[in-house]
């Protein structure tokens, strides 16, 4: 609809996986060599998870597109199937032939050791690729089990990948599958991308589509990242809608106002469900946490687990830094009792929300530091014995840390920035300016990326550390 006008030969966002389109960020290249160490090795199971449009299936394509040429693919990529299904679907692939209509588990697995000891004759290797994982039912996921224990005396006749949204990691933690779990020989999470990466993403796609012109501006760029997540398909289906408005008003670069635009069309009605559960789930605010004021005074004698990245904050961000009050502090701030109902997005102080969630960690720590408009933050802090710590994770890897967080939390295309302050009995407490919401725990991902900063004091520091838990002794 739109390739003349801004000069591509086709388009350059679809949602379908072509490997041509595959962005190779460093998350990417790693996936791509944890499958390439699992199905190059003795055999087993390779696992690839990811949430829901982060290029699973893309890279799978790769695999297939660009894999070792010794290996002969299976692949499955609607797993819904009975044992009995999963063997006549995976005879097909393999070019088995088989009885119609046949409901003999024994003669399909006796056709498939058959094929596979043909194939490793001839110096090939077979790989049963499987798709949507997460949908495969326990009795499919034994049978996958038994399948490699087909074997010759030197290695697997048959290899496994499965790819699937993060579930598949708590299925195969289950008890039942322990013997399953035990054979997966290389594990790889496949997380969103960051801002950097999104910039990158999105210029990687226009050019492989002929675009030369810069349609998106790194204003423009840190939109879609809010909007999307850092996720490739919602990247996607963003930066199509700009592009449609662009055509439409007859301009070629795309403006706030053009991403904020495309951002609600692709949130849709999910927008307006999201902000209903909002005021569902905070409405259910039961007991004020008053702990917050014991966290304070509480002493950690030793230093928080590693974690797997840390960096500073994204290049750009500017934080004040921070001025010590002189006035004396008899107490922790007093905060207001909280809201039967949180505000809706709309009406949240967005543009304040980061100063303000940043201002409530600093107060965790030593309530007399106060910010003020000027530098980086970060590079204050450490003048001060703090230090940021930028990571990406879940609840659980905040939980490990045991201190409060800041987190950058959307729904459509309003982000807003959270200070997390307590995690207790799977309920956390998020706080923003004055007020407080309780909401629960396993309701946090439908707003949240995964993105989280904490500080900490250097060895040394008198000040003792808030933690989220209020029972604990510091003790990890």
């Amino acid at each position: 609809m739109y390739l003349q006008h801004f000069g591509l030969r086709e388009m350059p966002f679809s949602i379908a996986p072509d490997p041509r389109y595959l962005f190779m960020s460093p998350r990417h290249q790693d996936a791509l060599a944890h499958l390439l160490y699992g199905l190059q090795g003795e055999g087993g199971i390779v696992l690839l998870t990811g949430e829901v449009g982060t290029g699973k299936t893309t890279l799978s394509r790769r695999l297939l597109s660009n894999g070792p040429k010794n290996i002969d693919y299976a692949w499955i990529v609607n797993p819904k199937l009975s044992v009995k299904e999963l063997l006549a679907t995976l005879c097909d692939e393999l070019s088995i032939h088989y009885t119609p209509g046949s409901t003999d588990i024994k003669q399909f697995t006796d056709l498939i050791s058959a094929k596979l000891i043909q194939t490793h004759a001839e110096g090939k290797n077979t790989v049963l690729m499987i798709d949507e994982a997460q949908t495969l039912s326990v009795e499919v996921l034994e049978q996958l089990r038994l399948l490699t224990n087909l074997e010759t005396d030197q290695r697997k006749l048959l290899q496994i990948a499965l790819f699937g949204q993060p579930e598949l990691k708590t299925m195969l933690a289950r008890h039942e599958l322990r013997q399953l779990s035990q054979r997966i020989t290389a594990r790889f999470h496949l997380n969103p991308l960051n801002l950097d990466e999104t910039g990158a993403y999105i210029r990687h796609r226009l050019k492989v589509a002929g675009c030369e012109s810069p349609i998106f501006n790194s204003r423009a760029i840190k939109l879609i990242y809010r909007g999307s997540h850092g996720i490739p398909r919602l990247i996607n289906l963003i930066c199509n809608r700009a592009m449609l408005g662009l055509y439409a008003r007859n301009q070629t670069t795309a403006t706030p106002e053009h991403i904020r635009q495309a951002c609600r069309e692709v949130a849709g009605e999910d927008e307006i469900r999201n902000s209903k559960r909002w005021r569902i789930t905070l409405a259910a605010i039961t007991i004020p946490l008053l702990a917050l004021a014991i966290f304070t005074m509480q002493s950690w004698q030793k230093s928080p687990l590693p974690i797997h990245a840390v960096a500073t904050p994204s290049a750009g961000a500017s934080f004040p830094p921070i001025e010590h009050s002189t006035r004396e502090m008899d107490a922790p701030p007093v905060h207001k009792e909280k809201a039967a109902a949180p505000p809706p997005w709309g009406q949240l102080d967005t543009s304040n929300s980061e100063f303000s969630a940043w201002q409530t960690l600093v107060e965790l720590w030593d309530p007399a530091l106060r910010l003020i408009q000027g530098k980086n933050i970060c590079t204050t802090l450490e003048a001060s014995r703090y230090h940021c710590i930028h990571s990406h994770g879940d609840l659980h890897d905040v939980q490990k840390l045991n201190l409060p967080a800041v987190l950058p939390l959307t729904s459509g295309p309003t982000t807003a920035f959270f200070a997390l302050v307590s995690i207790q009995d799977r309920q956390i407490t998020l706080r923003l300016g004055q007020d407080e919401w309780d909401i629960p725990a396993d309701e946090l991902h439908q707003y949240w990326s995964g993105e989280f900063t904490v500080i900490w004091h250097s060895p040394g520091a008198h000040r003792p550390a808030p933690h989220l838990r209020p029972d604990s002794d510091g003790q990890r």
